[in-house]
């Protein structure tokens, strides 16, 4: 057999199949910038979220314990911080430190502040101003008294604005020296704040029923 039958005969090696190409995995979409601030947005940190949620809780138990305390009525133990404004200057003013405690009612203050502070609450602040006619009254020109010289001690400045107190009709009252005429001194024996609106921004302490 010459060689080239038996090339010829010979069994042929099958051939090799073509090499399919593998796909790659798919890799993760690459996020743009406007995403990741989107996300940021809309996935606020927990931090931040707890200390709201925090604040939140906090303002509500605050606002329930005033919703849920006695008010001041009459006959309530109170006890009460306060700056007395008149003219736009503050004449007065007593602090939560040092405050004024009292029984409402028995209490020697002026009528509409007095009357108030009724329903108010611990913790509770508010501005009560109070007209001439719900505070000392108004001014009463008739009691502008001439004095003689010699009802004062020799020592006794009488400068104008002075205040200080002098009976009249065997009662004390307070008195301001108005000024000098001849041998008398003028006083004003109305109340200081006779005349004037007042006002009260005012903070309840404390407060206990009757």
């Amino acid at each position: 057999m010459s060689k080239t039958t038996a090339a010829c005969c010979a069994p042929r090696s099958a051939p090799a199949k073509p090499a399919v190409p593998v796909a790659a995995a798919p890799s993760a979409k690459r996020k743009s910038g406007v995403d990741r601030v989107r996300e940021t947005l809309v996935k606020p940190k927990t931090p931040l979220a707890a200390c709201l949620l925090a604040a939140v809780l906090s303002a509500a138990c605050v606002k329930s314990s005033q919703d849920s305390g006695p008010k001041v009525r009459p006959g309530s133990n109170v006890r009460l911080a306060y700056d007395l404004i008149v003219d736009g200057k503050t004449l007065r003013s007593v602090t939560p430190q040092n405050p004024l405690t009292f029984v409402h009612g028995s209490q020697n203050l002026a009528p509409g502040f007095r009357d108030g502070l009724v329903g108010m609450r611990a913790g509770e602040t508010k501005d009560i101003v109070v007209p001439p006619a719900q505070g000392f009254g108004a001014h009463d020109p008739k009691l502008v008294e001439p004095v003689p010289l010699g009802a004062f001690p020799k020592d006794f400045a009488l400068e104008p604005g002075r205040l200080f107190q002098m009976k009249r009709n065997g009662v004390m009252h307070d008195a301001r020296v108005v000024g000098i005429e001849g041998k008398n001194a003028l006083i004003d024996f109305n109340h200081p704040l006779a005349g004037k609106t007042l006002t009260f921004h005012a903070k309840v302490l404390f407060v206990s029923a009757p």
